[in-house]
């Protein structure tokens, strides 16, 4: 008899063990590596890799962007002081961990040239020195920043026919997340097992 009253016992204490277990949240996988090539992300990847980039036209390779020999066209509305943060600290996270990629694949970054027009894209446009210029002809790839006060009212990766990137974020945190969505896109991983699949591991 005794052991009758026991055995429940020991098959509730294993059921919660198992339940505890199954509950417990997947660490966040915020670094991953390549060789000596290492890449920290503010965000969990996991999180990262549910945005579905959108593309329109050919084929969505981001990677044909940034692996162009020729040049790389940033482009922004400077009107809002706000979103210029933003957009400093959003740009030199993606191409610091863009510039570790190609390198450690044996790929340049290819030069960069920043325009900013105030308000209205059919004005005028300055250059990142503040000098006056004519409207670029953006015959070479760019990347279009939106943010909450300039333009963006959604979270959203964007590619138009290989050529135009368009990155928005209705705030700091979601315009840092679409960059490193980006970020990932252009690297190749647009799933968790891609990462081993492309040759990446996750540290920690």
């Amino acid at each position: 008899m005794g052991v009758i009253k026991i055995l429940p016992v020991f098959i509730v204490l294993a059921v919660l063990v198992v339940s505890g277990c199954a509950t417990q949240p997947s660490k966040p996988i915020t670094t991953i590596k390549q060789g000596f090539a290492e890449y920290k992300f503010l965000n969990d990847l996991r999180g990262i890799l549910k945005i579905e980039p959108e593309t329109v036209g050919l084929d969505g390779r981001f990677d044909l962007i940034f692996t162009n020999k020729n040049n790389i066209t940033l482009i922004f509305d400077g009107s809002s002081s706000i979103d210029n943060a933003y957009f400093r600290v959003v740009v030199l996270n993606f191409m610091t961990g863009l510039t570790t990629y190609l390198t450690s694949n044996n790929m340049q970054l290819p030069p960069v040239s920043t325009f900013y027009y105030i308000g209205d894209e059919n004005t005028k446009w300055y250059t990142s020195e503040n000098n006056s210029v004519p409207r670029p002809l953006l015959s070479s790839p760019v990347v279009w920043l939106k943010g909450p006060h300039t333009g963006a009212t959604e979270n959203k990766v964007q590619l138009l026919d290989n050529k135009i990137a368009y990155l928005m974020g209705t705030n700091s945190a979601n315009l840092t997340m679409m960059s490193e969505r980006l970020l990932l896109s252009v690297m190749g991983i647009n799933s968790i097992e891609d990462i081993s699949k492309k040759g990446f591991e996750v540290v920690g």
